[in-house]
């Protein structure tokens, strides 16, 4: 299963039946950074909108795909704010070291790919971005895919 998390508003790119596309519906509430799905309610989301089990939904998939607008050298809001509500996938301790981590809660792990979007993009601002993604993949214990980096979201063309 592939989950697509993009700022574009709709995905017309093809999809298997169960890969799912997470787009701004407005229904989807930015974290609350109450950690009640770290200790609350392990594993689950407490805010009720399509979101709250998206932890259990990153478990069972093999791709996050992240579509976003740069903005300021770093992700649209809407992705970032959805990158935050995956907080439920990992158990809210750290791991030891220099380059500590979260432990995932699932067996499972999948891969962040990126696709960014942005007319002016130079090379500092596409490192600071890579090293964002890996960051990101690092937290998560994923593992980085791809990282393009195009002039518009219509540039992606039929990728994926």
């Amino acid at each position: 299963m592939k989950i697509v998390i993009t700022d574009t508003g709709t995905w017309p790119y093809r999809l298997q039946k169960e890969d799912k596309v997470i787009t701004d519906t407005g229904l989807i509430q930015p974290c609350r950074m109450c950690d009640a799905c770290w200790v609350k309610t392990p594993g689950m989301c407490v805010i009720p909108d399509p979101l709250q089990y998206f932890g259990a939904e990153l478990s069972r998939c093999e791709e996050v795909v992240l579509v976003s607008r740069v903005e300021y050298s770093a992700l649209s809001p809407f992705v970032s704010s959805v990158i935050e509500r995956m907080k439920p996938y990992v158990y809210p301790c750290l791991t030891g070291g220099e380059n500590s981590s979260f432990r995932s809660r699932y067996a499972s792990h999948f891969t962040i790919s990126a696709f960014l979007y942005s007319e002016d993009q130079d090379e500092t601002e596409k490192k600071e971005l890579r090293e964002l993604i890996y960051g990101i993949c690092h937290q998560l214990s994923a593992a980085p895919g791809e990282i393009v980096f195009m002039h518009d979201a219509l540039s992606l063309g039929g990728r994926l």
